[in-house]
């Protein structure tokens, strides 16, 4: 019986002796991971301008623009509302977090479009990133008749963009492009 309470004991403390025990996680400085700034903006455009918000990862976004007429027929077609407008429909796809591919087409000229943002930095919420810095690309393919290019290479258009934003606080963000 001795025996007995004498393993009972043993196999009831002995896990209060190895948890007293210290490990070497405990004794090193716990690393602070340095968080992004939440998104600068609502969306990845505004006004038919890119920002620097990407999706998070395996995110499909549709965009749908619908562009309206010039306005310098004044109340004949009511400022542009009644005058031919230009439809543009795209598909985004987040790949990573800090990079999106995407493809649209427009009504005008047929323009098939290819483009692609990748987020180089992040701005931290401890400021050792001061400012969010995004690169934008598209590629534009005329599809329009051969009739209308002297040579086939007046067919493509390319736009680059370096996108540099920043939040000063939940009120205030600024973003200019180069």
């Amino acid at each position: 019986m001795k025996k007995l309470s004498f393993i009972f004991i043993f196999l009831l403390l002995s896990p209060l002796a190895v948890m007293s025990q210290e490990t070497e996680t405990d004794t090193e400085p716990q690393k602070e991971v340095d968080k992004p700034e939440r998104a600068t903006f609502e969306s990845s455009y505004i006004i038919d301008n890119p920002t620097d918000v990407l999706s998070i990862k395996n995110t499909l976004e549709v965009h749908m623009a619908h562009r309206f007429g010039v306005v310098n027929s004044g109340t004949n077609d009511l400022i542009g509302i009644w005058a031919p407008a230009n439809i543009r429909i795209a598909l985004s796809y987040a790949l990573h977090d800090r990079l999106t591919i995407g493809f649209g087409t427009s009504k005008f000229n047929r323009l098939q479009d290819f483009n692609w943002k990748v987020a180089l930095l992040r701005q931290t919420r401890s400021g050792r990133i001061p400012v969010n810095v995004t690169y934008y690309g598209n590629f534009v393919i005329d599809a329009r008749g051969k009739e209308n290019f002297l040579v086939e290479q007046h067919r493509y258009s390319y736009f680059n963009q370096l996108i540099i934003s920043r939040r000063f606080n939940s009120k205030l963000s600024l973003q200019g492009a180069a």
